[in-house]
């Protein structure tokens, strides 16, 4: 009826709007806007990595494939091994998650064999590093529209198309979802990998964002302390909490462990950082 015919004819305004309000651009044919996206770090880094688990197929094959799955890492590899094409295995040693400090590693695993956990256990590419880097990469991307879609918000708000920007702020809350998503397959991904061998008094944070960590040690905290109140002996028990010493980070400067020792005073916790420069221990 009328009440539909108005719906379209909505719909077409705000996307004419839309095409008048961003710069106009020439045409452009799909191998140009290929390029483009390509340019993007994330979208290149997933590609080599592409490249690298099936080099038995031509560089132009998986370029076809990678921009029909809209250049998410995760369901391109789907694609290719959903054709028969397994994926070649590589050992994470030659390209570790993050590259911990060894010597480190060594001061606090001292009783463990170094190939037993964290960034230095062995990954199947699709499983585990690659996905957890092409998730990370994913997530950049969706966090940089929705951080564009929100400037349109403003911007149309700004010259009253009002439609125009409720669109782009609908539009920046899905990649906001996505965004979210994608970190939070990545947090559990890299948490399970870095902490399956470990005991349950060794938390270790490497690879997470400062919100993810922070929501992880304080999940064990609550579930130390259930345990304790739970139990025969109402002796503290020690957490040691691997943070890192932020080498990798940006800048060279921690982030993790100033924001661990920030939720541990907060919450009137016990913990020491003399002993080891990556790790702190908490008592429960």
């Amino acid at each position: 009826g009328d009440g539909g015919h108005r719906e379209v004819e909505s719909l077409e305004r705000i996307m004419h709007e839309q095409m008048t309000f961003t710069e106009p651009k020439k045409a452009e044919s799909r191998s140009t806007y290929t390029l483009d996206r390509e340019m993007e770090y994330a979208t290149r880094l997933k590609r080599t990595k592409i490249y690298a688990m099936f080099p038995s197929m031509t560089k132009s094959d998986i370029n076809e494939i990678f921009c029909a799955n809209d250049y998410a890492f995760q369901q391109t590899v789907d694609s290719i091994k959903n054709s028969g094409i397994e994926p070649k295995e590589v050992e994470a040693g030659v390209k570790p998650l993050a590259k911990a400090d060894r010597v480190e590693r060594e001061e606090r695993d001292a009783d463990e064999d170094d190939d037993g956990g964290g960034f230095h256990g062995r990954f199947q590419v699709v499983d585990d590093q690659s996905q957890y880097e092409g998730l990370r990469a994913e997530a950049e991307i969706y966090a940089k529209q929705r951080k564009e879609c929100y400037a349109k918000a403003a911007q149309a708000f700004s010259q009253k198309q009002g439609e125009l920007a409720q669109w782009y702020s609908q539009q920046a809350k899905l990649h906001g979802m996505k965004m979210e998503e994608a970190n939070k397959r990545a947090s559990l991904l890299i948490f399970r990998n870095v902490n399956e061998k470990r005991g349950a008094e060794t938390l270790d944070l490497h690879g997470l964002h400062v919100k993810e960590a922070i929501d992880a040690l304080e999940d064990r905290v609550a579930r130390m302390r259930m345990n304790r109140k739970g139990g025969k002996s109402r002796r503290r028990r020690q957490l040691i909490v691997v943070t890192g010493r932020g080498v990798h980070s940006e800048g060279g400067r921690a982030k993790i462990k100033p924001a661990v020792e920030t939720y541990l005073r907060q919450h009137s916790i016990k913990y020491d950082t003399t002993s080891n420069a990556g790790q702190i221990k908490v008592w429960l």
